[in-house]
């Protein structure tokens, strides 16, 4: 079941990137996954569905994250490898979907149900934040976890920019400047 809900949502996000989220029908979508259209609503209930499990984290994609930024003994470059991966997956997943996904936010919560264990995910990744300002790699003078959510607003700001500028906008430089202006000061 897991194989076709993923491939459903693989079709889609092709589908999205190839002709914009607002010109794809859940039949186009079905089609392409060679599903009727009373089975793709078996898997999602709506097209709004399939933007929302796009943007659900999974145990699997922290620790692919993880993982990358092990790869650096310093933890100020492991939070430029964080952020860097973060703003990659949004790349690929394209400014329409990026886009249709920040309107969703703005009307409903996009955000899935189970915070709690979006928390848990969140706490290694704090632990970085805090090893930076224990070994001063990154400023002392504010603490880790605001450090950790001024990060993420630059993230949300920058999203926000590059999804709905029609100019080529490189979101990984624009990202890792604003980071880099609130870790260092």
């Amino acid at each position: 079941m897991q194989d076709k809900k993923t491939e459903i949502l693989n079709k889609a996000l092709e589908l999205f990137k190839e002709k914009g989220y607002d010109n794809v029908t859940v039949n186009e979508i079905a089609s392409a996954s060679n599903i009727s259209k009373n089975t793709f609503y078996y898997y999602y209930e709506s097209k709004e569905e399939l933007i929302r499990a796009l943007f659900k984290p999974t145990g699997k994609d922290a620790g692919e994250i993880m993982g990358e930024m092990l790869k650096y003994s310093d933890p100020y470059e492991q939070i430029l490898c964080f952020f860097h991966r973060i703003t990659s997956y949004f790349m690929f997943l394209g400014k329409d979907v990026v886009r249709q996904a920040l309107m969703m936010n703005l009307s409903k919560d996009i955000v899935p149900k189970e915070h709690a264990r979006m928390s848990e995910h969140i706490q290694p990744f704090l632990a970085i934040f805090e090893r930076a300002v224990q070994e001063k790699c990154i400023r002392q003078d504010v603490k880790p976890w605001k450090l950790f959510a001024g990060c993420g607003v630059i993230l949300m700001g920058s999203l926000q920019i590059w999804a709905t500028s029609r100019e080529d906008v490189d979101l990984n430089a624009v990202v890792k400047e604003g980071i880099e202006m609130m870790l260092k000061g």
